[in-house]
């Protein structure tokens, strides 16, 4: 089988990397926070950052059309992973901070009483009789009871906290160097390296 370069079969036939497309903005997930200036990414662009960093080198495929359909099949299978890298790259925060979020702590419960009042009245009216001096009861009235009282009810409140910054578990000169090299990370030198690796001989 006659190896060929990148670059001949490209020159051959141009569509080769047509299956390859940059990625777009649409595919991102909305649901996740990023920067406020989303970089657009560009096909043309992509091919001739490719072809410059490995057009000379050998591909396992010399033949055009099935060069074309294995790249097509290859970049399809990889763009979930490669958008999911692409979003690391664009995610808002704070790169000095360890520690930035919102604590919510709900609580709620019931109270509950209840008590008894008794209470009782005698009421005696006292007469004489028409031959004597002393009093003898005439009438009586009596009178009570049991009052009763429950008493309680629901309670819930929310405490709200939020916290942020460094907490000291790691240096701020330390969180720095790594977003040094996190801002290093370029998603067109990943795709081609991963091209690379999958469709050229790695001999130099």
């Amino acid at each position: 089988m006659i190896q060929m370069p990148l670059i001949a079969l490209y020159n051959y036939d141009n569509t080769i990397l047509d299956g390859l497309q940059a990625l777009n903005r649409t595919e991102l997930d909305p649901a996740l926070e990023y920067v406020q200036n989303i970089p657009e990414l560009s096909t043309n662009e992509l091919h001739e950052l490719l072809l410059a960093e490995i057009g000379e080198m050998t591909v396992f495929y010399s033949k055009p059309d099935l060069l074309k359909s294995m790249i097509t099949t290859w970049a399809k299978a990889e763009r979930p992973n490669w958008i999911k890298l692409w979003q690391t790259s664009l995610y808002r925060y704070n790169p000095i901070w360890n520690k930035d979020g919102s604590y919510t702590e709900t609580r709620s419960g019931s109270t509950s009483g209840n008590g008894s009042t008794t209470y009782g009245r005698t009421d005696t009216e006292n007469v004489t009789g028409f031959d004597t001096n002393n009093f003898s009861p005439s009438s009586q009235n009596v009178a009570g009871g049991t009052d009763r009282s429950t008493s309680g009810g629901t309670y819930s409140e929310t405490l709200t906290r939020k916290e942020s910054g460094n907490i000291g578990l790691v240096t701020t000169q330390q969180m720095l160097r790594e977003e040094r090299e996190s801002a290093l990370f370029n998603i067109y030198d990943y795709i081609i390296e991963a091209f690379k690796k999958r469709f050229c001989l790695m001999i130099y």
